[in-house]
């Protein structure tokens, strides 16, 4: 088996940990937890100081410190968002065109899935009596998200267990249709979710925002915690897709590796990068490489109300792609991991090589 490397960035003693057992005990039962597993110790130094920033200067807070946080945070970007239609070429953009093209507000409902701190429905079934943290109540969550509507500024809320993407839902049916078609509201991660709320998604046009590494790297302990019947909920990108549900893909970097071959990787194999388990975890879930794409450009342009701009090569469309060393329609399995990005062109011009 592989080395794996763990990074612990809170916990009791955040760092770098080179066994599960480990990583294990500074974050077991530790509220807040976040830590993930990389396949190499330069991946970890660089998720690890890449993130720890962050935590450190945001700490933690109460679910009502953190509610008034959040409703400060929608104004302010709400503020800025009226100013994104100046910022139109990246050939001009300044500091404040940047912070301009904000168009969303994050919002935590729950913790992580490792560190039990993700919200169940029913107990852990590696840990009875703890069905994990809800960080924001219901009330909390409905009002922010009522302020971010009020301000035309798209909610895009960290969900990851299946009490906690209920209650996204449910706070976006509250809305009005017409709210929720121009918000496009989001859910980000939506890793286990209740079979009767996947058709939730497209009912109410909610997109589901999710990162396909984060399978490959749960897959050896998610059976562990939630148990098979909850797995048939768990990282279903397959029963998303057979219902229309708008799907936008990303990497979630730091947290996991920000390049774009080792999600499609995932989005296909649903295996870690020796090839295991054989035939992919869940496989049925699987994608093809097309579906994939689709969900890393189409997709995630619409859930940036830029489909018109990018997310297609076509006439008219800004011209930002990559150019890389292999046509991944030509290869399978794990040769997809050999592809390399040769370069990066936006708005037509070459800007990393």
């Amino acid at each position: 088996m592989a080395a794996k490397f763990y990074v612990v960035w809170a916990g009791r003693k955040p760092g770098i940990y080179r066994d599960w057992e480990s990583c294990r005990a500074q974050v077991d039962k530790f509220p807040g937890a976040r830590f993930k597993s990389f396949g190499s110790r330069s991946e970890a130094d660089a998720a690890y100081s890449g993130n720890r920033g962050v935590v450190a200067s945001t700490g933690s807070t109460s679910a009502s410190a953190s509610a008034a946080l959040a409703s400060a945070a929608v104004a302010k970007v709400a503020k800025a968002a009226k100013r994104r239609s100046a910022a139109r070429s990246p050939k001009t953009w300044t500091a404040k065109d940047i912070a301009a093209l904000a168009i969303d507000v994050k919002i935590y409902a729950d913790g992580a899935l490792g560190s039990r701190g993700a919200a169940l429905l029913a107990d852990y079934s590696d840990e009875p009596g703890n069905r994990g943290l809800l960080i924001q109540s219901p009330e909390h969550l409905r009002e922010i998200i009522d302020k971010a509507a009020a301000c035309g500024v798209q909610p895009a809320v960290h969900a990851i267990g299946d009490r906690a993407n209920r209650e996204v839902l449910d706070a976006y049916a509250a809305l009005t249709a017409k709210q929720r078609q121009a918000l496009r509201p989001r859910i980000e991660h939506a890793q286990v979710v209740a079979m009767d709320d996947i058709p939730r998604f497209a009912e109410l046009g909610v997109i589901a925002s999710m990162q396909p590494t984060h399978a490959t790297s749960d897959m050896p302990w998610a059976g562990d915690r939630v148990g098979a019947e909850r797995l048939r909920g768990a990282y279903a990108w397959r029963r998303y897709l057979d219902r229309a549900t708008h799907m936008a893909f990303g990497s979630d970097f730091p947290v996991e590796n920000v390049e774009p071959i080792p999600g499609l990787y995932a989005a296909i194999t649903r295996q870690d990068a020796e090839g295991s388990p054989e035939g992919g975890w869940l496989p049925d879930q699987r994608l093809t490489l097309v579906e994939a794409l689709d969900a890393f450009t189409r997709g995630a342009a619409y859930a940036g109300f830029a489909e018109n701009e990018v997310g297609t090569l076509e006439p008219g469309m800004r011209a930002d792609f990559i150019v890389l060393s292999m046509d991944p329609h030509q290869v399978r399995g794990r040769a997809l991991l050999q592809i390399k990005v040769r370069s990066t062109w936006l708005d037509g011009r070459k800007v990393t090589e």
